[in-house]
């Protein structure tokens, strides 16, 4: 998910929100209530993913 609605302040809102995925595994996701900014509430389904790691087509046929 490349955007996020959200309800704020103007003024706490960033221009950009970067999220460190080095941590995750194979078959994990980070989901929009996992994202926490400080002034900011998500708008979007909490269990909403933003990110996951999926395997590859190739990986699978292995």
């Amino acid at each position: 998910m490349r955007k996020l609605k959200a309800q704020g302040i103007y003024t706490a809102f960033p221009d950009r929100i970067n999220i460190d995925v080095t941590e995750l595994g194979l078959g994990k996701k980070i989901a929009v209530e996992d994202v926490k900014v400080e002034g900011l509430k998500f708008v979007n389904p909490a269990d909403a993913c933003v990110a996951e790691v999926k395997a590859t087509r190739q990986s699978k046929q292995a």
